[in-house]
């Protein structure tokens, strides 16, 4: 499939390099981007997003790469588009998408590993180990694949998995 550029797509493109400018100058680039509304670029409206899709997405990573902008940008939208391809109803989808996309949070995914869980009464207990996560030193939150047995419902994921409270793991050293 081709992709073709738009007059949008420059135009995006343009407001990007502005607001990497902008944030150099003041040193301080996850605002400006957050004022620009880039965090949310991909993510729908009902969650702070801007409610373009991946391609818009893909435009303004490229052009924040052309910059060599450091933080968090990167790793934050790639784990907020995980999230929001996950099923709509999960508990605290919502939540997280709207913090992610103000920028007020910052997130990270792994995108592999050997990691199962399986709940207990203090929460998802995770075994195995997950590849190095881009940005995971700095990250609010942390997206990690996780096979759950067959049946297994996933009642209080979203406490379980989005800052790690309650969540215990095997091997967790050094994480």
């Amino acid at each position: 499939m081709a992709i073709g550029v738009t007059e949008e797509h420059e135009a995006l493109a343009a407001a990007v390099r502005a607001a990497a400018a902008r944030g150099a100058e003041r040193g301080d680039d996850r605002a400006a981007l957050a004022a620009q509304g880039l965090f949310g670029l991909h993510l729908p409206e009902d969650c702070g997003g801007q409610g373009f899709s991946l391609l818009e997405l893909a435009v303004a990573v490229e052009e924040l790469g052309r910059a060599l902008l450091p933080g968090p940008y990167v790793p934050t939208v790639l784990a907020s588009a995980i999230i929001a391809a996950a099923d709509p109803a999960a508990p605290g989808r919502r939540e997280l998408l709207t913090g992610l996309s103000g920028g007020s949070r910052t997130a990270a995914a792994a995108l592999a590993g050997e990691l199962s869980g399986r709940w207990t009464e203090r929460g998802l207990r995770l075994d195995g180990t997950a590849a190095p996560v881009l940005g995971a030193a700095g990250a609010d939150l942390i997206v990690l694949p996780v096979g759950l047995p067959a049946g297994a419902d996933g009642a209080g994921a979203e406490g379980a998995g989005a800052e790690g409270a309650g969540a215990e793991g095997a091997g967790a050293e050094g994480a």
